[in-house]
């Protein structure tokens, strides 16, 4: 497999659960609720260590699992997850636990346990194909984890409510191309 598409894929899977941070990031921000840099690294580092270490996990399983029921349950846990987050609600539960307008270390390690499940099921099942290289989507996880709750919170206090369509269609589509790449 090719460096490029090493990337392309790790940065892709990485972007699509990176979705989540920005959802809540922005939320948070239209609510002029802050989130001080410590807190978007413990949001972003956690994140990735999660995902990462379902990858590894799932890299261990799929040696035990026949190659052609790996892709299918790779294709099978990606889009299911697609689909999910394509209807989930877009406001995330409130980590502004207490009412200082600014995520707190302590909060920040809840919010991001919580952004994390889809990140965790999408590491293993991204693993169990051939190809996904752990290190890249821990690397690129790390930084668009960053990026996405930067940005969110950022375009959240400037936009206030005014975004046309839900954030979370985005990474939702994103995970069900990642999956229906699984079969090609």
């Amino acid at each position: 497999m090719s460096v490029l598409r090493i990337c392309l894929e790790a940065a892709a899977i990485s972007l699509a659960l990176s979705v989540d941070s920005f959802i809540a990031a922005f939320s948070y921000g239209t609510s002029k609720i802050k989130i001080p840099l410590s807190s978007v690294g413990i949001i972003s580092v956690t994140g990735s260590l999660i995902t990462g270490l379902s990858m590894l996990a799932g890299s261990f399983v799929k040696d035990f699992i026949p190659p052609g029921f790996t892709t299918l349950l790779s294709f099978g846990i990606l889009f299911l997850l697609g689909v999910l987050k394509l209807f989930e609600s877009s406001t995330p539960a409130n980590a502004d636990k207490d009412n200082s307008h600014s995520i707190s270390a302590k909060e920040a390690l809840s919010l991001s346990a919580a952004l994390s499940l889809d990140g965790c099921a999408a590491g293993f099942g991204a693993s169990l194909s051939a190809g996904t290289h752990t290190a890249a989507v821990f690397l690129f996880s790390l930084i668009f984890g960053a990026l996405m709750v930067l940005a969110g919170s950022h375009i959240g206090n400037k936009a206030a409510g005014r975004l046309p369509i839900k954030p979370g269609i985005i990474g939702g589509l994103l995970l069900i191309l990642l999956a229906v790449a699984r079969l090609l």
